[in-house]
């Protein structure tokens, strides 16, 4: 995002069925997560109209607030490892929640 002016794109799945939409995309960062509530959410939303003929409903969906804890390990967690960088020890790392992923 840095080398990109902060812009994040992505193409909207052509399979999502015509109708009203809320979207929220969350950055975060967590060069404080090791500590409770170090984790820094940066939040927006956005109301979308989508058109087209696709086919496609969501059969899960998230709710906010509950849709994870504080202490989920995504969330409070030491990304650093021994070099000191921010490599999650070299491990994986995989975003908090159980987000539904749409797949056309």
């Amino acid at each position: 995002m840095i080398a990109n002016q902060g812009w994040a794109k992505f193409q909207m799945p052509q399979c999502i069925a015509p109708g009203d939409y809320l979207m929220r995309v969350e950055i975060l960062a967590l060069h404080s997560a090791r500590s409770n509530m170090g984790a820094q959410f940066y939040m927006s939303c956005a109301q979308l109209r989508i058109g087209g003929s696709g086919t496609f409903t969501p059969s899960q969906t998230v709710s906010f607030p509950g849709a994870y804890q504080q202490s989920d390990p995504s969330i409070l967690v030491n990304i650093y490892g021994l070099t000191g960088q921010p490599d999650n020890g070299g491990k994986a790392y995989s975003a908090p929640g159980n987000v539904p992923v749409i797949k056309c």
